[in-house]
């Protein structure tokens, strides 16, 4: 399809801004009424249709709070920055949140899109030391692209547009669950096998994990560096790397290690890594098991732990078991708080009890580990590319390109 007749304009120019505000939080009575009360933390899917608060109707008098009617653009002009939602009830807002009614140019949806679209150049755009926020004259100026028909804003066309992007989206969410899915098969499976790891109701053998693991080990603290200088640096797995129960090689980082520090700190096949501290609590004793396949050391917010191989124990299987809710939360509710994180160490890990059923039961949930395990490696792939192509297609549909 050749390309559409558009036209640049800015935001501001296409839809009026109106703001909220916070009833105070003293009066008792102006809280947990009837009004949705929306805030940042609400905004966090294309959706807005419940709120974590409400307010009364004194609340909603007695602030800068406004009720924003059903089907219109929420915009997020602190923190969450280039988010936005259709908010499918009436609710209020608060004063990090603006709502744009369009003037009769622009397709709701089509200006959904495009904040959407266009999320890294509004994060760019905001300041802050720490939380960052776009002012409203910024937002105002962002420069909306708009389909044009013999001189005139073309609604169908914005509307088109919009539909190609909610139906290729459709699409793009149907395999985030089937992955999803796939994920829950596999921990119904463990807690089918095995039970709950922590009440034990089949009475396995247990030890302590101090036991069942050789050593318990924190990382490196060496400074690193994005770019990979000389051959003589290796990957150093962070935080971000221990994610979605496996380790993640992009983002990585790279530091020289000294030859004792390699000695030490040189990861094996089989070695599980724990996040040991961390701000958000959620994040605390995620865990993920190395392969082996690369040669990597890890940074001093993990606790490598390695099996000990006198025990009946497979490295899949205790990975497996430490991914559980349930022994994740027994983690959680060890961790200690320091200058705003919490955190975990090795004796507290060491002290954690680990059931233990028999080797033959371990061997056959691991092969259905494995079988379960290339499913979820077939679907990440197919999310990942799901992901690229749905980016450059919204970025095709602001370019006049559909």
């Amino acid at each position: 399809m050749s390309a559409v007749n558009t036209k640049t304009i800015p935001l501001g120019d296409l839809v009026r801004f109106e703001g909220g505000g916070t009833p105070s939080k003293a009066i008792p009575e102006y809280w947990n009424g009837d009004i949705p009360w929306a805030s940042v933390k609400d905004i966090t899917s294309l959706e807005l249709s419940r709120t974590s608060d409400s307010i009364s109707t004194e609340g909603l008098k007695n602030s800068a709070s406004r009720v924003v009617p059903k089907g219109n653009v929420i915009i997020p002009t602190r923190m969450a920055l280039g988010r936005a939602a259709i908010n499918t009830v009436d609710v209020a807002i608060n004063q990090d949140l603006r709502v744009a009614y369009p003037n009769g140019s622009l397709d709701r949806r089509y200006l959904l899109w495009y904040i959407i679209a266009n999320a890294k150049q509004i994060e760019t755009l905001g300041s802050g030391a720490t939380v960052k926020g776009i002012t409203l004259e910024k937002l105002r100026e962002l420069p909306v692209p708009i389909p044009h028909k013999n001189g005139k804003p073309d609604l169908d066309e914005q509307k088109r547009i919009a539909a190609i992007l909610d139906k290729a989206d459709a699409i793009r969410r149907k395999r985030q669950q089937a992955l999803r899915l796939t994920d829950d098969l596999l921990r119904s499976v463990f807690l089918d096998m095995f039970g709950d790891p922590v009440t034990n109701p089949k009475n396995w053998g247990i030890s302590r994990a101090s036991e069942v693991f050789e050593s318990f080990r924190y990382g490196t603290s060496i400074k690193c560096s994005e770019i990979q200088a000389n051959e003589n640096q290796l990957p150093v797995l962070r935080i971000p790397n221990v994610a979605a129960e496996q380790v993640n090689w992009n983002n990585l980082k790279y530091g020289e290690i000294s030859d004792s520090e390699l000695a030490r700190l040189r990861l094996k096949s089989g070695d599980i890594l724990f996040v040991r501290t961390n701000g958000n609590p959620e994040l605390v004793g995620r865990c993920a098991m190395f392969s082996g396949k690369r040669d990597a050391v890890y940074a001093s917010y993990i606790i490598r732990g390695r099996l000990n191989p006198e025990f009946p124990a497979l490295p899949a299987f205790i990975h497996n078991l430490f991914c559980t809710d349930r022994l994740r939360s027994e983690i959680r509710k060890m961790a200690t708080t320091s200058a705003g994180n919490f955190n975990v160490n090795t004796k507290s890990l060491g002290s954690l009890p680990v059931i233990l059923p028999p080797l033959e039961l371990q061997k056959e949930f691991v092969r259905i580990n494995t079988t379960i395990s290339s499913r979820v490696t077939k679907c990440s792939a197919v999310e990942s590319e799901s992901k690229e192509l749905f980016g450059a297609l919204q970025q095709r549909a602001f370019k006049g390109e559909l």
